[in-house]
């Protein structure tokens, strides 16, 4: 009797970027867009995160972004370039 490999059924395509990744999971290529995107945001605090890690709410403005009334209090981290067309204003606030 011969062994077949097994077929997986469960192989979805990522709507954002078009890479395949299988269900359950997220998207291999996404993951690294967003990985890349927080180590840079972690490089640009430098050793405030290492030695003395913000007591409040860190809030990150990128270049063209208006400063927010929201913004008072808060350690803010500027990046200068443009927000990533995949990072949403949703993403920054506080889940409730």
């Amino acid at each position: 009797m011969e062994k077949y490999t097994k077929i997986e059924r469960r192989i979805l395509m990522c709507l954002e970027c078009g890479h395949w990744y299988e269900a359950g999971t997220l998207c291999g290529n996404c993951y690294q867009k967003v990985k890349r995107e927080t180590a840079e945001q972690m490089a640009k605090m430098g050793d405030d995160l290492t030695y003395n890690s913000p007591l409040s709410e860190v809030v990150v403005r990128y270049e063209g972004e208006e400063v927010r009334e929201t913004e008072s209090g808060k350690y803010v981290v500027e990046m200068k370039k443009e927000k990533p067309q995949w990072f949403s204003d949703k993403l920054m606030k506080k889940a409730s």
